[in-house]
């Protein structure tokens, strides 16, 4: 047995899991780490490369032995997230599980243009510096913010340096209505692609006047939305394309629903893709766009769709990764050598 498992010991390095909602790092972690055991012996060592939220999901890089010596690449290299925001209402935490702070009765995310919110963006994107939330990980004296503040405290970190190297809306519920009722009044033709078929690319121009957000993704966004097969590499040409591109992305289950053009937005829903340095909390920046054109937000979804050159398409889904003892070869393909870490 112990000459079997050194023959299937694999090299070390590291590889992408997509982590699913409900469960820490550490869980995926000691999960995958267990089904490895089953065949490559219990002196296996693994490690991860940047810890999401139990909320979260998406890209979890794991070091393999000799892999989790370049985890600190991982670890403070950056990282994109795609994050869906609920509008008009704040909470303490910034995120759903928190309780109601402030309400925006006036619904003045309704009427906020493209203009307006990308202003507040290229505003935002400058900042190199950021305060975290009070419920956090991160630790006073050896303490938890978040434990400290349950318990009635109400202690603030310290602002630290961030930055943010891109920072987009790609879909919002309320403006896309705006431009479909400007569209409809002025007679205009507009394009084949609905809010429920496709997910915009980032608004780069200053100037976004006649920037729809209904247009069709880019070959960036397909790649990181979880498709791998061939198809990935080409961006498709019709609605019904990129309907089964999702699809399949879905059933691997790489992929969160509302990270996809599967699912319209709502009015007070607003989507926006993050690239920033280990330690920015994505909350924090939507909290602070929404403030910044006069109303509020808190954090619906995220999901991490890239750590430094890994794409959700390069992850094992959790069918996958909790399987993995029963088909090595999917380890060994996915497997990334730790000379190749650069």
């Amino acid at each position: 047995l112990e000459e079997r498992r050194k023959m299937h010991r694999p090299p070390s390095g590291v590889l992408p899991l997509f982590k699913p909602e409900g469960f820490t790092s550490n869980d995926v972690l000691a999960k995958f780490k267990g089904r490895l055991r089953r065949f490559m012996g219990r002196d296996v060592k693994v490690g991860h490369g940047g810890t999401l939220d139990l909320s979260a999901t998406g890209i979890l890089v794991v070091g393999i032995n000799d892999g989790c010596k370049v985890l600190s690449h991982f670890l403070n290299g950056p990282k994109r997230y795609r994050a869906l925001l609920k509008l008009g209402i704040e909470t303490d935490s910034m995120d759903r599980e928190g309780k109601i702070t402030h309400i925006d009765e006036n619904k003045v995310y309704a009427s906020a243009d493209l203009d307006t919110v990308q202003n507040a963006i290229l505003a935002l994107k400058s900042k190199t510096l950021q305060t975290p939330p009070r419920f956090s990980a991160l630790k006073l004296a050896g303490v938890r913010y978040s434990d400290i503040n349950r318990k009635g405290s109400d202690l603030q970190p310290p602002p630290r340096p961030v930055t943010i190297s891109h920072f987009s809306l790609t879909r919002s519920g309320a403006i896309l209505a705006q431009q479909r009722a400007q569209s409809s009044s002025s007679k205009l033709c507009t394009s084949s692609y609905s809010a429920s078929e496709s997910i915009s690319p980032p608004i780069t121009s200053p100037n976004p006047t006649n920037h729809r957000l209904d247009t069709p993704p880019e070959i960036l966004e397909i790649e990181q939305l979880g498709g791998r097969s061939s198809s990935s590499s080409v961006r498709p040409h019709s609605p019904s394309a990129w309907h089964d591109l999702m699809e399949e992305a879905l059933e691997r289950g790489v992929v969160p629903k509302w990270a996809t053009n599967l699912r319209p937005l709502a009015a007070d829903e607003m989507e926006i893709e993050v690239e920033c340095s280990s330690g920015t909390y994505v909350r924090v920046l939507a909290s602070d766009l929404a403030r910044s054109f006069g109303t509020y937000a808190h954090l619906l979804a995220l999901t991490r769709v890239q750590s430094c050159g890994f794409t959700l398409a390069n992850c094992l889904s959790p069918t996958e990764w909790t399987t993995i003892d029963e088909n090595p070869d999917l380890f060994f393909d996915a497997l990334c050598p730790p000379h190749l870490i650069t």
